[in-house]
C-alpha cells in the first residue's frame, strides 16, 4: 500500500506526528495495564465502579500511581 492511500491529503505533518505520538503512548499504556496485571494482580477501577461521593480517578492516573508504587 502507498503512502498517499493511507494518509489523507488534508493531513499536515502534525497531524501525522500527532497520531504516531498517540499510537505510541496507547500501546505503552496498554502494555503497562498488562503488565500490572501479570506482576502485581492489578486492574484499574473503571470510572463506573466508584461508588457516590467516592473520588473518582481515571483508569490511565491509576495505572500511573500503581506504577509508582
Amino acid at each position: 500500500m502507498m503512502k498517499d492511500q493511507l494518509i489523507p491529503p488534508e493531513c499536515d505533518d502534525r497531524c501525522i506526528n500527532s497520531t504516531i505520538i498517540n499510537r505510541a503512548y496507547f500501546s505503552s499504556y496498554l502494555f503497562c495495564e498488562l503488565w500490572l496485571d501479570y506482576v502485581k494482580n492489578f486492574r484499574p477501577i473503571p470510572l463506573n465502579g466508584f461508588g457516590i461521593g467516592e473520588e473518582r480517578i481515571s483508569e490511565h492516573v491509576q495505572v500511573r500511581n500503581a506504577l509508582l508504587i
